[in-house]
C-alpha cells in the first residue's frame, strides 16, 4: 500500500514539473541569413526599380529615346533642304558710280506763298552728271541691307515768262535768269527675299523692298543782265530803301518711307540682271519714286554695273514754294564684294 502511494505521488510531481519547464525554456529562433558582401553583384531584379508605368499601364520609355506608339514605327528624319547662295548674298560690298542725267526740275508756288505774283518756273537745266556711293551687307539668308547716297548738280538758263516772285526776289517779264540746283539723296533699303522660298537651286529672286528716303534740295537763281545801278552809277533801291538784287536761293527737304519690289536673275555665277522699283505718295504733300535696271558682271571680287535709272521727287505744296522734278539717264558703277564669285 505504501508503494502504491509513493508511485502516485511521483506521477503527480512529474506532471506538475513538465509545464514549468516548458515556460522557462526560451523559444528557438531561426538564424539570420548571411549578409552579402558589398562588392558582390546583386541580382538583376534588385539593381534598378521597375520603370514607372504610364497612365495606360504600359512602361514609359527612357528620356533619351524617341517615344514609339504601340504598333507604329518612329518617323524618319526630315531631308536636308538644299539652299544655294549666289555671289553677293554673303559678306558685304562697297561701290561707286556715276550717271549722265537729263533733268526736268521746277520751282512751284505753294499754298503758303505771301505774294499774288506767279511763282512757277522750270529751271531748264542742261545735261549734267551725278555721283553715287553704296554700301551693302548680308542680313540673313538671301536678305540684304543697302545704303546708297547720290549727289546731283545741274545748271542752265531761261527767261521769265511774266513778272513773278521766286523765293524772295521779284523778276520782270522777259528777264534772263540763270538757274542751278543741287540734290542730295540718301536711301536705306532692306531687301527681303519674298519668292521662291526655300530657294533651293533657283537662280531667280523676287525681293520686297522696305526703305527710308531722304531728299535735300537747294536751288539758286540770278538775273546777271539786269542792272543794279542807275544811269549815274548809283545803286538802285526799292520802295523800302533796300538795294535791288536779283540773286535768290531756297532749299527744301523731306524724309519719307517707301516700298517696292526687286527682281534678280542669275544668268551664271558671274552675270546677273537686276530690276528695282519703289515709291511712296502722300496726296498734296511730298512724294518720291525711283527705278533702276542693270546688268551686273562679276570678275573675282569686282563687279561692273551697266544700266539706267530714274528718280522723281516732289516737296509739299503746303509751304511757300515747292520743288519737283524727274531725273533719268544711263549709269555705270563698280563694286567690290567680299565674297567674290565663289
Amino acid at each position: 500500500m505504501k508503494n502504491r502511494l509513493s508511485g502516485l505521488a511521483c506521477l503527480v510531481a512529474l506532471c506538475c514539473a513538465a509545464p514549468l519547464a516548458a515556460q522557462q525554456t526560451p523559444p528557438t529562433q531561426a538564424p539570420p541569413p548571411p549578409s552579402q558582401p558589398q562588392n558582390q553583384a546583386q541580382p538583376p531584379d534588385a539593381q534598378a526599380p521597375p520603370p514607372p508605368s504610364s497612365p495606360q499601364g504600359g512602361a514609359q520609355p527612357a528620356s533619351d529615346e524617341t517615344p514609339v506608339l504601340p504598333g507604329k514605327l518612329p518617323l524618319p528624319p526630315l531631308p536636308k533642304v538644299i539652299d544655294i547662295r549666289m555671289p553677293g548674298e554673303r559678306g558685304f560690298s562697297i561701290g561707286i558710280g556715276g550717271w549722265s542725267l537729263t533733268s526736268r526740275v521746277s520751282i512751284v508756288k505753294g499754298r503758303a506763298a505771301g505774294t499774288e505774283y506767279p511763282g512757277n518756273l522750270g529751271l531748264n537745266s542742261a545735261q549734267k552728271y551725278g555721283e553715287n556711293v553704296d554700301f551693302a551687307i548680308a542680313a540673313g539668308l538671301h536678305n540684304i541691307v543697302r545704303v546708297t547716297a547720290d549727289v546731283d548738280r545741274a545748271s542752265g538758263s531761261t527767261y521769265a515768262p511774266t513778272a513773278m516772285v521766286l523765293w524772295d526776289r521779284q523778276y520782270n517779264a522777259g528777264d534772263y535768269i540763270t538757274t542751278g540746283y543741287r540734290m542730295r539723296h540718301v536711301k536705306v533699303s532692306f531687301e527681303y527675299l519674298t519668292w521662291p522660298y526655300p530657294v533651293k537651286t533657283s537662280r531667280f529672286r523676287l525681293k520686297s523692298l522696305w526703305q527710308i528716303q531722304y531728299v535735300d534740295l537747294q536751288s539758286t537763281l540770278n538775273a546777271p543782265l539786269n542792272s543794279t545801278v542807275d544811269s549815274n552809277g548809283n545803286p538802285l533801291v526799292d520802295a523800302n530803301g533796300n538795294l535791288v538784287e536779283y540773286d535768290a536761293s531756297g532749299s527744301k527737304w523731306f524724309l519719307l518711307p517707301s516700298i517696292g519690289l526687286g527682281m534678280q536673275e542669275y544668268l551664271s555665277r558671274g552675270i546677273s540682271l537686276e530690276v528695282n522699283g519703289s515709291g511712296f505718295l502722300v496726296p498734296h504733300h511730298a512724294n518720291v519714286w525711283d527705278a533702276d535696271a542693270a546688268l551686273n558682271i562679276r570678275v573675282g571680287h569686282y563687279e561692273v554695273r551697266l544700266g539706267a535709272k530714274a528718280f522723281h521727287f516732289q516737296t509739299s505744296y503746303n509751304a511757300d514754294f515747292a520743288m519737283k522734278g524727274t531725273l533719268l539717264g544711263p549709269f555705270v558703277g563698280l563694286r567690290w564684294r567680299s565674297d567674290g564669285t565663289k
